[in-house]
């Protein structure tokens, strides 16, 4: 970000607000064409994406300054709507370039969101390419493929133990409990580099990354915004299930795809960040999956008897 700023300084002369319209458009440009990659799969429901894309406090407040998350959102849009597009067929040169930049942005700047992006990516792959049945099956072997590789990496290179990596960040993050007391912190058992203590915590992680903001009306104008968030985020999901479509006219490998990014970086978030503060920045890149998710369990039928939901 320091390079970042360096750059964009040739043109703002020192003006900070300079730095923010350039990261802001450029953050727009990220979530245009996640937009773009998913409204085929919505049809009639393109009011509400742009609402489960867009319009997030969070997205809105993160997504609108020099920081990280404007730069990853970027990233993750051109990386999805051109990987998209290769699933259908060739890609003009172009794409190539513009998949290539939102992999190297993530990488650069959290490479965790693009690790927790591929194994539901290959299997919607895997789905596109061999048809949509048994889809769950071909997603659970993904995955578990996925986590034995995980498990056996440190045989290979010790460097590359991820359990002991996540522990040791959830270390450095409780060291700075320490150091600060911030006001928003969950109590959280220390984790141990071993798969037990992963899989016994997962509960409690979750706990931390989906429902924890509801403890936050009394911190501040910033602590209410946040809880109120949450309570939609967590409305929601009954709303859909309520408005729910035909099971056979849900495009399953998709919704696998985005609700096990969801859970997965979920569970990471929740395993490193005892912080509420903190984990509501972090999940950022999730909130327009998990809008996204409860879109295509939606019935647009449905959806459009609510006059201002309505596509024209």
């Amino acid at each position: 970000m320091n390079r970042f700023s360096a750059l964009v300084r040739l043109f703002s002369f020192g003006v900070y607000h300079v730095h923010t319209v350039f990261a802001s458009f450029l953050s727009l440009i990220g979530l245009v064409a996640l937009y773009k990659a998913l409204i085929a799969s919505l049809p009639g429901m393109g009011r509400l994406l742009i609402a489960g894309i867009f319009l997030w406090p969070s997205v809105l407040f993160w997504g609108s300054a020099p920081i990280k998350e404007a730069l990853l959102f970027l990233g993750l849009g051109l990386f999805l709507l051109n990987a998209f597009k290769l699933m259908n067929g060739p890609m003009h040169w172009t794409g190539w370039v513009a998949l290539l930049i939102g992999i190297l942005l993530q990488l650069v700047l959290k490479s965790y969101v693009l690790l927790t992006l591929l194994p539901g990516l290959m299997a919607l792959w895997c789905c596109r390419r061999t048809g949509d049945r048994m889809a769950l099956q071909k997603f659970g072997a993904v995955y578990l493929t996925c986590i034995v590789i995980v498990l056996l990496s440190p045989v290979v290179d010790p460097s590359l133990d991820v359990l002991h990596l996540i522990q040791m960040k959830q270390q450095d993050m409780l060291g700075v409990v320490r150091l600060t007391d911030p006001g928003s912190y969950v109590a959280s058992t220390a984790l141990t580099p071993d798969l037990d203590s992963f899989i016994a915590q997962a509960p409690h992680a979750l706990y931390l990354t989906f429902l924890s903001p509801l403890t936050t009306w009394n911190i501040g104008a910033m602590g209410a915004i946040g809880a109120m968030e949450n309570l939609l985020l967590v409305l929601l999901l009954p709303a859909a299930l309520l408005l729910r479509r035909p099971l056979h006219e849900i495009d399953l490998p998709l919704l696998f795809f985005c609700a096990g990014f969801c859970m997965l970086l979920g569970m990471l978030i929740g395993w490193t960040t005892p912080v509420v503060g903190a984990l509501m920045r972090y999940r950022v890149p999730l909130l327009s999956f998990y809008a996204i998710a409860l879109l295509l369990i939606a019935d647009p039928r449905k959806t459009a008897r609510i006059p201002f939901l309505r596509t024209p």
